[in-house]
């Protein structure tokens, strides 16, 4: 009898540490990430486009906030149906007219809604571009 008790506690023993191993959550993975910051001309010389383009997976882009270098910050609500899938994400152009000659480094902040609730805001060297408006 007590043989049949120690095989129990045995497999009792197995079967916990079955369910710890196997029954862990994956861990969630949340990528969010801007990219690329395109800067396009038009006729006129003081008038640029922007475009954003960020990865997001388990994310959603929600707006862009653009500083453009000359004391004007606007934010864009996202314009494109959102995806979490995996692919890349772009705004469409957004223009911004400058006043006057010079140099200026526009700067994109992307907020991002995650799958777990949480939102995150975040920038990359790759969504800085230094312009010359002449």
């Amino acid at each position: 009898m007590r043989r049949w008790g120690s095989i129990l506690l045995a497999i009792a023993l197995i079967a916990a540490v079955c369910v710890w191993i196997f029954g862990q959550d994956e861990p969630v993975e949340f990528t969010y990430r801007c990219k690329d910051l395109a800067v396009s001309t038009t006729d006129d010389p003081r008038v640029f486009r922007f475009a954003t383009t960020v990865d997001a997976i388990g994310s959603e882009p929600l707006s862009v906030e653009y500083n453009f270098g000359d004391d004007v910050v606007e934010r864009v609500t996202w314009s494109e149906p959102n995806k979490s899938d995996g692919s890349s994400h772009r705004t469409a152009p957004h223009p911004h007219p400058y006043a006057s000659p010079g140099s200026y480094k526009v700067q994109a902040r992307v907020a991002f809604s995650l799958e777990d609730g949480s939102y995150r805001i975040v920038t990359s060297s790759g969504c800085q571009e230094t312009i010359k408006v002449v």
